[in-house]
């Protein structure tokens, strides 16, 4: 799945399978998916340092010492303080039965987990949001809980306000 975002708009992605009819050259919806779909993003629209938070963990991984000082000087610059990378492996697992899933290493930006068996997508690829697709359904409890638990690890994670705007699956609509 590939999406092109504007952004300072969210879109909804396009879930449903469609078929073209060779006769008539129309476009037929084969599925009828109702998976909510929100987005997060900074309150004040700059980019958020996902990447480079990630970059970070990376280069201490690999105990690459100019690297490592470079990524924090960047984060120094772009937050005034280097964060807590350890939020990082907390983001995407709100709650101990969340099941990460395996990374597709040609899928930039993307994790997922699995949640009362629904596929939850992750998608940091842009810079700027992120934007979560409830691949089945969730209780609106759960949603609510994942949404507060990313608003809160993200605030953490950068020292700023975010928000979260509905896309579809929910009343659509933007919420602190």
């Amino acid at each position: 799945m590939q999406t092109f975002p504007n952004t300072h708009e969210a879109f909804v992605t396009n879930t449903d399978d469609w078929a073209l009819d060779v006769k008539t050259w129309r476009w037929q919806r084969r599925t009828r998916r109702e998976w909510p779909e929100f987005w997060l993003m900074r309150r004040d629209r700059a980019r958020n340092q996902l990447w480079h938070v990630r970059q970070l963990v990376w280069y201490q991984s690999v105990n690459w010492v100019e690297d490592v000082n470079k990524e924090r000087a960047r984060l120094t610059e772009a937050l005034g303080f280097v964060p807590d990378v350890a939020l990082l492996d907390t983001l995407y697992q709100p709650w101990p039965d969340a099941e990460a899933l395996p990374v597709d290493e040609d899928d930039y930006g993307i994790h997922k987990v699995r949640i009362d068996g629904a596929t939850v997508r992750f998608d940091e690829s842009d810079g700027f949001g992120l934007r979560v697709l409830v691949q089945g359904m969730l209780s609106a409890e759960r949603i609510d809980a994942l949404k507060q638990h990313l608003l809160k690890v993200l605030q953490a994670m950068e020292s700023v306000e975010w928000e979260v705007t509905t896309l579809a699956g929910e009343a659509p609509g933007t919420s602190p």
